[in-house]
C-alpha cells in the first residue's frame, strides 16, 4: 500500500522540498508495479529509477503497466480544505 495523499516532489526523501497533494492511496500485490504506477505522479519514467529497474530485472515484480488491470476502489471527497482519498489497485 502506498499513501500518496501528500508527497515530497523534490529533494526527497527528507527535503526540504516542494510537497504536492495527489490525494491518492494505491494498493496492490506487485510492489514494483505500484512504484512504477507512482512514477506517473512525479512525471518520472519507471525505467529511469534504479531500484525499480533492478527489482524488475531481478524478477521481483513488473514495472510495465501496459495491459494491467487498475480500478478505482474508493473515492471520498470532503470540503476543499480537507483530505480527499481515492485509490487504485494494480
Amino acid at each position: 500500500m502506498i499513501d500518496a495523499t501528500t508527497i515530497l516532489a523534490e529533494r526527497g526523501p527528507f527535503g526540504p522540498g516542494k510537497a504536492i497533494r495527489p490525494n491518492k492511496v494505491y494498493a496492490g500485490k506487485d510492489m514494483v508495479g505500484l512504484d512504477a504506477l507512482c512514477c506517473g505522479v512525479l512525471g518520472v519514467k519507471p525505467q529511469e529509477v534504479p531500484h525499480i529497474k533492478l527489482a524488475h530485472e531481478s524478477g521481483l515484480g513488473k514495472m510495465d503497466l501496459e495491459g494491467r488491470v487498475t480500478r478505482k476502489t474508493a473515492a471520498i471527497s470532503h470540503q476543499e480544505n480537507s483530505n480527499a482519498i481515492s485509490g487504485r489497485t494494480v
